[in-house]
């Protein structure tokens, strides 16, 4: 599981137990400002809204930023092929 913190400006990772709890999570990936919506492609790269939306790697690696006219808060894969990125700001 993975959560973003906007105020902290990371986004954490939790294990999820069979009884349904979650450890406490560690730091996932650090963000150059908010952290606000998130969601994961179909190689499972996280895509999180800050002054742009920066893409990372299963492993936490920045692939890079998307760089946009204003400040996301949200994006979300449309349906179908996976292939088309919608941004809401």
């Amino acid at each position: 599981i993975v959560v973003s913190y906007t105020v902290e400006a990371v986004v954490r990772q939790f294990s999820l137990a069979e009884a349904g709890t979650v450890d406490e999570g560690t730091i996932f990936v650090q963000t150059s400002s908010v952290a606000d919506g998130i969601c994961i492609d179909a190689r499972d790269n996280l895509y999180v809204a800050c002054e742009g939306v920066e893409i990372f790697a299963p492993e936490g690696s920045q692939l890079g930023v998307i760089v946009l006219p204003e400040q996301p808060s949200n994006s979300t894969f449309g349906v179908g092929d996976g292939r088309t990125l919608f941004v809401s700001a």
